[in-house]
C-alpha cells in the first residue's frame, strides 16, 4: 500500500508539471495582455514607448522559460507568483476564495449523496412501480434543469412570495456566524446538489439492480437474513464502487465549475477568482488556481481510490 501512495504521489507531481507547463502557454497564447486590458481605450493617448514601458514594469517582455522559471521558484516560496491586478501572493488571493469553493462543493456532494443513493435504493427495490417512476421522473428532471436558471428561480420565489433574499456580499465565515453562514450557503448547495442528487439516484439504480439479481444476495436471503441487513451489508456496499466513483468526480469538478452558482448568488469563490484572472490577463493568478484544482482532483482521485480496497476485499494495491 505505501509503494502504491508514493508511485501515486509521484504521478500526482508529473501531472501537476505537466499542468503548469500547457496553462503557462496557454496563457501566454491569449489575445492581449495584462497592460491592453487595463488600458482599454485609452491605449490609443500613449506613445509605444510608454506601452512597452508598463510591459516591463509587470515583466511582460520576458520570454515565457522566464516568467514560468519565476513563477516556479515563486510556488517553493510558497507566494505563487503576485497577482497583476491587486498585488497580493496568489496564494493569499485563493486561500481568501478557496473556503467558499469548498463549502459548496462539500455541501452539495453530501446532500446529493444522501438523497441520490436513498432514491435510487427504493427506486431499485420497487422497480417498475408507481415509486420507480416517480424517482425516474425527478431524476430526469433533476439533470435536465439548468443549475444557474434554478439559482434565479430559487431567488425569484423566495423574493416574490417571502420578501427574502439569501445574504449576499462578502462569505460568512462559518466559524464566526454559523447561522448566518448557513443562511446564505443554503440555497446554492441545494441548487447545486439538485443535478449531482439525479445522476447519483440513476447509477445507484442501476448499479443495485445489477447486485440484487447476483448470486451472493440470493444466498443471504436464503440464510435467512432481514431484507434490511441484506440490501445494507450485501447489495448496498457492493454496488457503492461506482457511486462512489461519480461522487468523487463530481465534488472535483464542483470546487473550480461553480462559476455560475457563485455569480447567481454573489459568492466570492474560486470559480469567479479564476474568471476574473481569465478576463484580465492575470498570468499567475489563472497558473495558480488552475494548479490548485488539478490538484484537488488528483487527491480526490487518490483518496477515491484508496477507498475501494476498503469497500471491495479484492482490489489490492500491491
Amino acid at each position: 500500500m505505501s509503494a502504491y501512495i508514493i508511485r501515486r504521489i509521484i504521478l500526482i507531481l508529473f501531472a501537476l508539471v505537466g499542468v503548469s507547463i500547457i496553462i503557462s502557454l496557454l496563457t501566454m497564447a491569449l489575445p492581449a495582455d495584462y497592460v491592453d486590458i487595463m488600458l482599454g481605450t485609452e491605449q490609443r493617448t500613449l506613445t509605444e514607448t510608454q506601452i512597452q514601458s508598463l510591459r516591463s514594469l509587470y515583466d511582460l517582455d520576458d520570454s515565457w522559460f522566464e516568467r514560468y522559471r519565476r513563477w516556479i521558484v515563486s510556488i517553493f516560496q510558497g507566494t505563487m507568483g503576485h497577482s497583476l491586478r491587486t498585488g497580493r501572493p496568489v496564494s493569499t488571493e485563493i486561500l481568501m476564495r478557496l473556503p467558499v469553493s469548498l463549502e459548496l462543493a462539500l455541501g452539495a456532494t453530501i446532500i446529493g449523496l444522501v438523497i441520490g443513493v436513498l432514491l435510487g435504493v427504493l427506486s431499485a427495490i420497487y422497480r417498475e412501480g408507481l415509486s420507480d417512476f416517480v424517482i425516474r421522473i425527478f431524476g430526469l428532471t433533476g439533470l435536465s434543469i439548468p443549475p444557474f436558471w434554478l439559482g434565479l428561480m430559487v431567488i425569484l420565489g423566495l423574493a416574490l412570495f417571502f420578501n427574502w433574499t439569501p445574504p449576499r456580499g462578502r462569505a460568512i465565515n462559518i466559524l464566526a456566524d454559523p447561522i448566518g453562514n448557513f443562511k446564505q450557503f443554503i440555497f446554492p448547495v441545494l441548487v447545486l446538489s439538485v443535478a449531482m442528487a439525479a445522476a447519483l439516484m440513476r447509477i445507484s439504480r442501476s448499479a443495485m439492480l445489477e447486485v440484487l439479481q447476483s448470486d451472493y444476495v440470493r444466498t443471504a436471503r436464503s440464510k435467512g437474513l432481514t431484507e434490511r441487513v441484506v440490501l445494507i451489508k450485501h447489495c448496498l456496499k457492493n454496488a457503492f464502487i461506482p457511486i462512489l466513483t461519480l461522487a468523487s468526480m463530481q465534488m472535483a469538478y464542483l470546487i473550480g465549475g461553480t462559476v455560475v452558482i457563485e455569480s447567481v448568488f454573489s459568492l466570492n469563490g474560486i470559480g469567479i477568482l479564476l474568471l476574473n484572472a481569465v478576463n484580465t490577463r492575470d498570468y499567475a493568478l489563472v497558473q495558480g488556481v488552475v494548479l490548485v484544482i488539478t490538484f484537488f482532483f488528483a487527491f480526490i482521485n487518490l483518496i477515491t481510490d484508496l477507498i475501494y480496497g476498503f469497500l471491495d476485499p479484492r482490489i489490492r494495491y500491491e
